[in-house]
């Protein structure tokens, strides 16, 4: 590829941990894209290797910082420099286009910085940063909201749901300037078994959840639902897979509640084949997702595409982008998950009405071959941006 006549993108956590969250969305969209980057991105944590294609120039700088826990004074120093390189590449003319997928600062301050040097900028939002500027508190969440209002000034914005796209419609961004790519995944994340609903290994009915194990996952819901339903469904087992700051509370609520021969706890997974037996060994998934009262919502879980992809019927929260992997009432049901009740009625049902089940899982699995193919996703993306250049670039 010429000089500037460059792509580049800005994602300080490149490349992710393979397993859920928007760093492997954007991982997904960016390495089965045909056409190369160049990549910004914070050093790799100790013990990660570099898993790029080589078509890419990864380019890593002290400078920038990993999203896991940020002090202010690093996340200050971060901005700083991507300010003096933005400038930098304005006036060299470096790239013909940016790719940004940072926090609600950075995708609308440098938005709006960009437009102003003229240089074409394409934003990714999975929706969750904004709903958290808006009800943020204290002068971060004053700037935050500030920044948002840069939005509308980028080029075009990718997002993973119809969800992410309303609220940057509701903030000003023109429809025509945002593309919506359902989450792809990876081919090696399913490897479902037979097509037939699994044999009952001594009679249980398995239920699981996969994901941090933070508030808005709703796994103590899940919890409260399955001592409900033990009731009418006493061989019913809910696993938990995942690891976070709820772990604690969770395992307390569980005995709390007797529920230690319902619930085992089996940590982080991140081994593929391993999750996969886990998908292939389970009746029904359920991800209770909430919106929490400072904003912080689900954009599109990928463990809810993933265990469509194994054929499993989902239950998931109708809030944030949930909508775009669950076909209500098709692949599985959307829930208010607080309605405890309601929630452990349609576990009923789902696992004692096995036609259901794989009628359900059947219809998840055409939707991920159909909508969420990684290949197709990463020709999406590129065709969406060389729409925003003016299809200006060439190939190599």
């Amino acid at each position: 590829m010429k000089d500037g006549n460059k792509l580049v993108l800005v994602n300080p956590d490149y490349p992710p941990p393979l397993f859920g969250g928007g760093g492997v969305y954007l991982f997904n969209l960016v390495d089965n894209s045909p056409d190369p980057f160049d990549i910004m991105a914070a050093p790799l944590p100790v013990g990660m290797r570099e898993m790029s294609s080589p078509r890419h120039k990864v380019i890593r700088s002290r400078f920038l910082v990993r999203s896991d826990d940020p002090t202010t004074l690093q996340l200050f120093i971060m901005y700083l420099y991507l300010f003096f390189w933005v400038l930098r590449i304005g006036i060299l003319r470096e790239y013909k286009l940016v790719v940004f997928f940072t926090s609600a600062i950075g995708n609308g301050f440098f938005s709006a910085l960009l437009r102003l040097l003229r240089i074409k900028i394409v934003g990714i939002t999975l929706a969750e940063e904004i709903p958290l500027a808006r009800r943020a508190r204290g002068w971060k969440g004053m700037l935050k909201r500030l920044c948002i209002k840069g939005y509308p000034c980028a080029d075009g914005f990718i997002s993973n749901c119809d969800f992410a796209k309303d609220i940057l419609l509701d903030l000003g961004v023109d429809a025509d300037r945002i593309c919506v790519i359902p989450s792809p995944i990876c081919h090696s994340k399913y490897r479902p078994g037979p097509t037939e609903s699994n044999p009952r290994r001594d009679g249980r009915y398995e239920v699981l959840t996969v994901g941090r194990l933070v508030k808005r996952k709703g796994v103590h819901l899940v919890i409260e639902a399955i001592d409900i339903l033990r009731a009418e469904v006493p061989n019913v087992h809910l696993t938990v897979v995942g690891d976070g700051a709820e772990m604690a509370a969770l395992m307390e609520q569980v005995e709390r509640r007797g529920l230690q021969g319902q619930v085992t706890f089996r940590g982080a997974m991140y081994d593929d084949e391993e999750l996969s037996r886990v998908y292939n060994s389970c009746d029904l998934f359920v991800l209770a997702n909430l919106m929490l009262e400072d904003g912080n919502c689900e954009g599109t879980p990928n463990v809810l595409i993933e265990a469509s992809a194994h054929r499993k019927p989902v239950i998931a929260g109708v809030e944030g982008g949930t909508s775009s992997a669950v076909k209500d009432g098709v692949t599985g049901y959307l829930i208010d998950p607080r309605d405890v009740r309601t929630m452990a009625g349609v576990m009923k049902n789902t696992l004692l009405d096995r036609e259901l089940a794989a009628r359900l899982g059947a219809a998840g699995r055409r939707k991920v071959e159909e909508e969420h193919d990684p290949v197709k996703a990463g020709h999406q993306f590129s065709a969406f941006l060389r729409h925003v250049i003016g299809d200006t670039l060439e190939r190599i």
